[in-house]
């Protein structure tokens, strides 16, 4: 269930949303490494944070899930449909799924340490600290691939009806109508 400021962030992005939905897609990528940046913070801190673990928290339930259909529902298979003969980039969505599925685990025990580091007032010990770095190292490297090659691509290979679908499947996958 989602709560109060997991919606929030929720509603932020579907208000936010672009009429390509690639730059959405970019704009969640800018803000997915400000998260990385406060799970960073919290690791590398002995003092309780717990506005920076809220925000990483509503952003990591709130609005990743949704951000990963996005992309393995959606902006994936709309590329391999556009590239069929492109190998390269089939192998590269391919790894970027199984990063999905690698940050799909990880995120219940991320969000239970930010649990923890809010109702507690805590920094994290030193084996959840080590688990938000590698969450963060996770994400990054998963983004720089998103960002440097498969955000090009798209831009390239799908079409004013490909990004029109596109939008319209995120902004359901938010309960948001077109704005």
């Amino acid at each position: 269930m989602a709560r109060s400021s997991d919606t929030k962030a929720q509603a932020g992005f579907a208000l936010a949303l672009p009429d390509n939905p690639l730059n959405g897609l970019a704009n969640e990528h800018m803000h997915l490494r400000e998260v990385c940046g406060h799970l960073d913070a919290l690791a590398d801190s002995d003092k309780a944070q717990p506005v920076l673990a809220l925000s990483a928290r509503a952003y990591i339930r709130g609005v990743l899930p949704n951000h990963a259909r996005d992309e393995e529902e959606d902006l994936f298979p709309l590329l391999r449909r556009r590239a069929p003969d492109d190998k390269d980039l089939h192998c590269t969505l391919d790894r970027l799924s199984q990063d999905h599925r690698d940050i799909a685990a990880a995120r219940p025990r991320v969000i239970t340490i930010l649990e923890r580091l809010i109702t507690d007032n805590a920094a994290p010990d030193a084996p959840e600290a080590v688990r938000l770095k590698c969450f963060a190292d996770l994400e990054r490297r998963h983004l720089l691939v998103e960002n440097a090659v498969i955000l090009p691509l798209a831009r390239a290979y799908l079409n004013g009806r490909d990004l029109k679908r596109l939008r319209k499947r995120m902004q359901a996958r938010r309960g948001v109508d077109d704005i």
